[in-house]
Parts: C-alpha cells; sequence; structure tokens
C-alpha cells in the first residue's frame, strides 16, 4: 500500500492574488492498494489527477483502491482540492516507480487545477511565489519566520470558488493595480527582514478581498476582533470564507480569546491554531 501525505494551504495572502501560497500543518492523506477496480466515483478529484498522471505519461493505468483520510475542510479556501490533486498525481508516480521529480508532478498539478498557486505550496511545502508565463511555471520558496502562527477561522458554511470567482471585477483601475503591486512587495519585504510591523498593512488588498468578504456574513466584525486581539495580520484564505490570522510568538492567548467571541457571536464556527509546514507533500 502506497500513503501520501498532503498539507493545507492558504493562498493569496491578501494582495498576493494567484501568486502566493502557504503550506500549513493540517494534512489529507491518500492510500493507494491494488485492485481490479477503484472504488472512488470516476470524476472524484483524486481518481481523476491519478488517471490523468498515467495518461500524461502514455501508461495503461493501474487500477487500485484509493482511501481518503481528510482534515482539510471542503471548500473553505484551504486547499482541498489542491491537496486531492497533488495527492492523485504522487499516487500514480509511486505506482510508476517514482518516474516524476517534484517540478513535473507540479506541472501536471497545474494542468488540473488551473493555476498553481495552492498547488505549489502543497507540493514543496513553505510559502511559495508562482508565476505562469505561458506553458512554464515559475516558482521560488520564500523563507518565513517559523515564529509565526496562523490561526484559521472556520465558518460554518462553504463558499464555492466559482462564486467567489463570479463576484471579481472583470477589468480593475490602473491605482489598484499599482496598489496591490507595491502591497505585495511591502509584504514579501516584511517576511524577508522580519518587519512584523509591515504585514497588516502589506496584506491589504484591492483585487479580491472587497467583493468576496461581502459573501462572508461577520468578516470585518471578526478581522477587526482578531488585530485588537493581538494579530499582526488577517486575509481571506485562498477564495474564502476562512479567515487567517498571523501571531508572532505563542497563540494561545490570542486563540482563547477569538474562542470566547465566536461562542457569543457565530456559534458554529471554528479556530485552529497552525504552524507553517515547510516539507509540503510526503510519502508515507
Amino acid at each position: 500500500m502506497i500513503e501520501i501525505r498532503v498539507p493545507a494551504t492558504t493562498a493569496n495572502l491578501g494582495p498576493g492574488f494567484d501568486v502566493l501560497g502557504l503550506a500549513i500543518d493540517r494534512y489529507n492523506t491518500f492510500s493507494f492498494s491494488a485492485s481490479e477496480k477503484c472504488n472512488l466515483p470516476y470524476d472524484h478529484l483524486v481518481y481523476k489527477a491519478y488517471r490523468y498522471t498515467f495518461n500524461a505519461l502514455g501508461k495503461p493505468v493501474v487500477e487500485v483502491n484509493i482511501d481518503v483520510k481528510g482534515d482539510i475542510p471542503i471548500s473553505r479556501g484551504l486547499g482541498s482540492s489542491a491537496a486531492c490533486i497533488v495527492g492523485g498525481i504522487m499516487g500514480a508516480n509511486a505506482m510508476l516507480g517514482d518516474l516524476l521529480d517534484k517540478d513535473e508532478i507540479l506541472k501536471l498539478a497545474t494542468e488540473i487545477e488551473g493555476h498553481p498557486d495552492n498547488v505549489s505550496p502543497a507540493i514543496f511545502g513553505g510559502l511559495m511565489i508562482s508565476v505562469m508565463d505561458q506553458d512554464r511555471i515559475l516558482t521560488n520558496k520564500m523563507p518565513i519566520q517559523n515564529s509565526l502562527k496562523f490561526v484559521a477561522i472556520v465558518p460554518d458554511f462553504e463558499l464555492s470558488t466559482e462564486m467567489a470567482r463570479g463576484v471579481l471585477p472583470k477589468v480593475i483601475r490602473h491605482k489598484e493595480g499599482i496598489y496591490n503591486v507595491a502591497r505585495v512587495s511591502l509584504l514579501l519585504s516584511a517576511f524577508a527582514t522580519g518587519r512584523m510591523d509591515l504585514i497588516k498593512e502589506g496584506l491589504n488588498d484591492r483585487l479580491h478581498v472587497p467583493y468576496r468578504s461581502a459573501l462572508i456574513p461577520g468578516y470585518q466584525n471578526v478581522v477587526d476582533r482578531a488585530y485588537e486581539a493581538g494579530a499582526i495580520g488577517c486575509f481571506l484564505s485562498g477564495a474564502g470564507p476562512t479567515i487567517m490570522c498571523m501571531i508572532d510568538g505563542d497563540a494561545s492567548g490570542f486563540v482563547k480569546e477569538l474562542e470566547t467571541f465566536l461562542i457569543i457571536n457565530y456559534p458554529g464556527w471554528n479556530i485552529f491554531e497552525h504552524e507553517i509546514d515547510q516539507m509540503g507533500a510526503i510519502r508515507l
């Protein structure tokens, strides 16, 4: 039996729309064992990615049973689809004797997902900067302080990527583009130099958060409370609805305070403390 573990991811990080992605220590595990017929539906994303890999390499598909142990919530902006895609590709790769390196796995995963911002950190771990140039994918892993904690505030409802994409404007003004270029540059420089005081401003965005946050009742109320409780930065995780908060150092006090706030104001919402996953997807 082959077991693949893939981390959850949080993408965009404010102004880094479709460019930045970070792996966190929450995981899905995928087990593959030889079988006459797969137990998953034909259109299941893990099985789809598994078959795609064999077809891309011109190899006959080896049928398997696939067991999915999922800890990444679906349609919450934490990279559940990316984890399924990466898990399926890596399972197929293992069945084929590891013909693909991680860059080749990234290429296949991006072909399926459509963009690399989630699949890149899911594969490599850490904070990844990913750019698509026609048929090329350019990625770079950026060091980030391990003292940073990421606290996920997860609403009790789903938000599909299709709906979140649908509210985005087709055209942006020049000054909005400049605003985001400036903030993502500031954010990355803050990570590089340890200037935690610049994180909050560096996370500001005008390309997607103003439109998507309107789909999340209580978004601004939760963000304001998180800053009052000591967060150094807050951002919409992926397409949402999860709100990710950054804490420099011990996050236990912050989590306790926000838990009380959520119980009173947003019962059913959950809160989870995470660290950065630096390893990415691995075979167990």
